[in-house]
């Protein structure tokens, strides 16, 4: 039996096919058939190809077969039954009389006289071209409110995008990101002490008896500072990079943009593996993150702005817009799982749309919540994941987790301008209705910083003051001149610290805080490291000043005091040499 391929003409496809599957189908062309199999084809051929027979065999298709065709004609003849499903509920054939309930026998419809097991053969594109009319498009459409009745949590993440950045490389800075050396994940403790300086918090409040394991705003910026090269991992903890640290010293909006480009197209970190439940990750065979992004934002570039989208019909739109991805690659062996066995938990065991809603969707709903939200992207309207009413069919009681994924509470998105912005559908952005400038503290003459707008002042400005500044009293704060030289010392410049008590001060700064802080520029700079130097114990005083003085000696080490040698960790090496060759060992 020949096989049929995407090139297989008319002829080549029906000689492929039983004569059970050929007759029903030469019923729609001609009455009464020929009995043999070769006419049968002669049959539906000579139909198609006479443009009068072909027109009465389109007039008896059904509204939905026509739609059929005209997606298949838009895809170069092949029907994407995954996305015609998606777009209008079914498949023309799945409406079509079977024998009984129980039987797998049906009738076959005219649709079915040029089109084969969901394609067209390439001779009869383009007969159907002039009878076929255009393809509809998938209309995703929003709201301006949420549905009522909805008791969903809401987080407007266009303002906190920038400020949450500061305070993720703040908290690099002052080394306090501890990571796990393995993975470089961060450190539960650090993940906690990070929400806190966000200037919303958390999405989940922890007072529900800790519905998630890990906070999801934070994970998501600690690991988009690594992807977007602002921080690296060194040893236990995060160090911020030399791009970083000039970020923080003058962020900017743009700096987000650059974190979210970065983020599009890195496969530095797999957001699958953010989903507990699916097991295997490490053994299975999966599709590069870059490319599933590339889809996701494919389909997301199609939505309306300033519209809240479900995420059932966002879903569907992903799939009507052929924006879908693979998770998996085709394999028998070291597939994903769910459940603490794969002798039963494999997901192709459950069906496909099963498999979809636990891989895809789940992989759409972490990288939409725990990175594009995050990033000032999307407004999200949620629930706590144990209240969330999203299922995954015929797999209920397999797995042994109170809930899928921390994601799935996840109901409602809207795009917000800052998304319009980095999603390309808006060439500039002005900023969040909120000024960031606006005034929040006062600067006294005895050199105080006091807080008059308690409705500004957010946890970046307050983490800010402690760095630089002893708390003085509720509201009040001293710039102390030992903190200030130690955050000069790790990054920070004068002219930010300037800066941001002059933009955030009510008035001018007093003269008196003027000359205090051009006397810390001054002695700032008044040593200079150099690099790290090795200390020698000379046995004795005339011994030391030998060394100290010999030819070569001298141009590579120093005395200090009587019986000290201090040699640059460079010149190591040449020192212990030269030591051997005047007679002298170095004991260890």
């Amino acid at each position: 039996m020949p096989e049929i391929t995407d090139r297989s003409t008319l002829r080549e496809t029906l000689q492929a096919l039983t004569k059970d599957q050929i007759q029903p189908r030469a019923l729609h062309c001609a009455s009464p058939l020929p009995t043999r199999k070769g006419e049968l084809i002669d049959v539906i051929i000579s139909a198609v190809n006479s443009p009068d027979q072909l027109r009465v065999l389109w007039e008896k298709l059904d509204a939905l077969s026509r739609k059929a065709v005209a997606a298949a004609l838009e895809n170069g003849g092949k029907l994407d039954q995954d996305a015609f499903r998606a777009q209008y509920d079914l498949l023309p054939w799945d409406k079509a009389k079977r024998k009984s309930q129980w039987s797998h026998v049906r009738e076959y419809l005219p649709v079915e006289v040029f089109m084969y097991f969901g394609r067209i053969p390439p001779d009869v594109v383009p007969l159907l071209k002039p009878l076929a009319p255009q393809a509809d498009k998938f209309i995703l459409s929003g709201a301006d409110t949420l549905p009522d009745g909805t008791d969903l949590l809401i987080a407007e993440t266009e303002e906190p995008a920038l400020h949450d950045l500061v305070a993720t490389l703040s908290l690099i800075a002052e080394g306090k990101a501890a990571i796990s050396p393995n993975t470089a994940h961060p450190t539960a403790a650090t993940l906690i002490k990070l929400s806190g300086r966000f200037l919303h918090g958390e999405y989940l409040p922890a007072s529900r008896d800790e519905p998630v394991k890990e906070p999801i705003r934070a994970f998501g910026w600690l690991t988009l500072a690594q992807i977007a090269k602002l921080a690296k991992p060194a040893g236990s903890k995060l160090d911020i990079s030399p791009k970083g640290k000039k970020v923080l010293a003058q962020p900017d909006i743009e700096d987000v943009k650059d974190a979210f480009e970065a983020w599009a197209h890195s496969n530095q970190f797999d957001e699958l593996s953010r989903i507990q439940a699916l097991k295997g990750q490490k053994k299975a065979r999966l599709t590069r993150p870059t490319e599933r992004k590339r889809r996701l934002i494919e389909a997301l570039s199609q939505c309306p702005t300033d519209q809240w989208i479900g995420i059932e019909e966002f879903f569907r739109a992903v799939r009507a817009w052929r924006c879908d991805f693979e998770i998996e690659i085709s394999g028998w062996v070291d597939r994903l799982y769910v459940g603490s066995s794969w002798e039963y938990g494999y997901l192709s065991g459950f069906g496909a749309e099963a498999s979809w809603r636990a891989e895809q969707a789940q992989y759409i709903l972490a990288c939409l919540w725990e990175y594009l939200a995050t990033m000032g992207t999307l407004d999200i309207a949620y629930q706590y994941p144990e209240d969330a009413t999203f299922k995954i069919p015929h797999i209920g009681g397999i797995y042994d987790e109170p809930y899928f994924s921390r994601y799935i509470g996840l109901a409602h998105f809207r795009i917000n301008p800052l998304g319009a912005y980095l999603l390309n559908h808006a060439d500039t952005y002005a900023g969040p209705a909120r000024s960031a400038d606006q005034p929040v503290f006062t600067v006294t003459p005895n050199q105080e910083v006091v807080i008059t707008r308690r409705d500004q002042f957010t946890p970046n400005i307050r983490t800010l003051l402690e760095r630089l500044s002893d708390e003085a009293g509720e509201g009040v704060y001293k710039p102390n001149r030992e903190k200030i030289l130690t955050a000069l010392e790790t990054g920070l410049t004068l002219e930010a610290v300037v800066d941001f008590l002059t933009t955030k001060s009510a008035h001018p700064l007093p003269q008196t805080v003027s000359v205090w802080l051009d006397d810390i520029q001054r002695n700032s700079q008044a040593l200079k490291e150099i690099g790290p130097a090795m200390l020698f114990s000379v046995a004795d005083p005339a011994l030391a000043s030998l060394l100290a003085n010999d030819t070569k000696l001298k141009e590579i080490c120093s005395l200090v005091g009587e019986t000290r040698l201090v040699v640059p960790a460079e010149k190591e090496a040449g020192f212990r040499r030269r030591v051997k060759q005047l007679g002298f060992g170095i004991r260890p």
